[in-house]
């Protein structure tokens, strides 16, 4: 696995400093030469990766940390995860390596932005927000003012485009899982969902509710705010989950395994 290995390498240490330099940004993986009795291949942006904790303190290695402490099995995390990474960054990766590495578990924290979709969003709102000239109406029917219509409408477009390039990228993954036979358990970005595997009620729409709804094509999914923490507290530029938040999302997804059967003594 020396390609991906360079691969990832390149990207945290990119000045050729130790592990132990770099401290809190270091290659975040364990070797992937080595089996383990469970092995497990996570994919995310910068919260499953663990920025600002150290390694040791992310909720991927305090998932490890449970299975050998409460199971006494060996655990590898293998850590494919990339800061700022979107979800058609983690379905190329899963496409390539999860049908080499063959985990017995793939974990996918599905970020919230797809980076591809950024430059069409910048495009509408380019072309929308140019056309001012009707801003000081009012729209007597909905009770808004047409500006602050146009802004929300721009605002639905960018999102519902960054939806469907999320569901998108979950069928591929989808569909790999199933034709390499692949457990994969699928973390839903941080929007509204509902107990039937949809995403619902675009939060920001003022002027009517809007249900923008995808279904999950089997039970291997889990909401994002009944798994993750990203409260309790945050790493020092506040941005992102601080070592308890990690250590109370990775105790969560290791009972989630546990009732899924994925893993046990």
């Amino acid at each position: 696995m020396s390609d991906l290995e360079h691969f990832l390498d390149s990207r945290y240490q990119p000045t050729g400093q130790s592990i132990e330099d770099t401290n809190k940004y270091e290659f975040r993986s364990d070797e992937f030469s080595i089996k383990s009795d469970f092995n497990i291949c996570v994919l995310g942006c910068s919260m499953s990766l663990g920025v600002g904790v150290l390694y040791h303190e992310t909720w991927a290695s305090r998932l490890k940390q449970y299975i050998e402490d409460e199971l006494h099995k060996s655990c590898s995390i293998w850590n494919l995860s990339v800061g700022g990474s979107g979800p058609d960054w983690c379905s190329e990766v899963f496409h390539s390596w999860a049908p080499k590495l063959k985990p017995d578990i793939s974990l996918i924290q599905w970020p919230d932005i797809s980076r591809r979709s950024i430059v069409h969003n910048l495009r509408i709102q380019k072309v929308m927000l140019g056309d001012s000239s009707q801003d000081h109406l009012y729209d007597y029917a909905q009770k808004i003012p047409m500006g602050e219509k146009r802004k929300s409408l721009i605002n639905l477009q960018s999102f519902s485009n960054d939806l469907y390039h999320w569901y998108k990228n979950y069928l591929i993954t989808h569909y790999i899982s199933k034709s390499y036979n692949l457990n994969t358990l699928h973390i839903l970005p941080n929007q509204f969902s509902d107990e039937e595997g949809l995403l619902v009620k675009f939060r920001d729409y003022p002027h009517q509710n809007m249900d923008l709804k995808y279904y999950m094509l089997d039970s291997n999914w889990v909401d994002y705010h009944s798994t993750i923490d990203d409260y309790t507290d945050h790493e020092e530029n506040g941005s992102h989950p601080g070592p308890l938040a990690n250590k109370n999302t990775g105790k969560k997804v290791f009972e989630i395994l546990l009732q899924k059967k994925w893993i046990s003594k």
